[in-house]
């Protein structure tokens, strides 16, 4: 698996998943029952795979949200890392058929163009059997922590301040 870095995948590290990796990542989506719950295990998951993916390649941890004394340095990501690795994390969990209620799509989701006020910003996203499409946004949490799952039309709503990439 590539695994992005440096802010808009200037840094690309490979990494191997092992058996017990494998069985770590089954243990956190657990066997969810519903689209509610497998979204709440992915939550987990993803966090559960980064800080296994950062410890593998012996990556620093990651700063929270994206700042700019942090581009080029190898492990940081900003919000296109985060996506194109969250995007690599979900399908690898979708070909081990670890999600049930969801797919992978194959392009991320884009928000903001400073003329409209708001900073840009990308997200990994999935479509739900029912046709609900949810974005997965690990990018303001640190290494290890939950990824945001939320309604893409409510993450589409969401501001970033340009504060948060200083």
């Amino acid at each position: 698996m590539t695994v992005c870095s440096g802010f808009g995948c200037t840094i690309k590290d490979e990494t191997v998943f092992s058996a017990e990796d494998r069985t770590r990542f089954a243990a956190a989506m657990g066997t969810p029952g519903d689209a509610d719950a497998e979204r709440a295990a992915l939550r987990r998951t993803i966090g559960v795979m980064e800080a296994t993916t950062r410890r593998k390649l012996r990556h620093r941890a990651d700063n929270p949200f994206s700042y700019q004394r942090d581009r080029g340095k190898r492990g940081q990501m900003d919000c296109e890392d985060e996506s194109l690795n969250t995007t690599r994390y979900l399908t690898y969990l979708q070909s081990e058929g670890l999600m049930k209620f969801h797919k992978v799509n194959r392009h991320y989701a884009n928000r903001g163009l400073l003329i409209d006020g708001r900073y840009p910003h990308k997200s990994a996203r999935v479509t739900a059997a029912d046709g609900s499409q949810w974005a997965v946004d690990p990018w303001k949490t640190p290494t290890g922590g939950d990824a945001e799952v939320m309604p893409l039309k409510q993450w589409y709503r969401e501001r970033n301040s340009a504060s948060q990439y200083q």
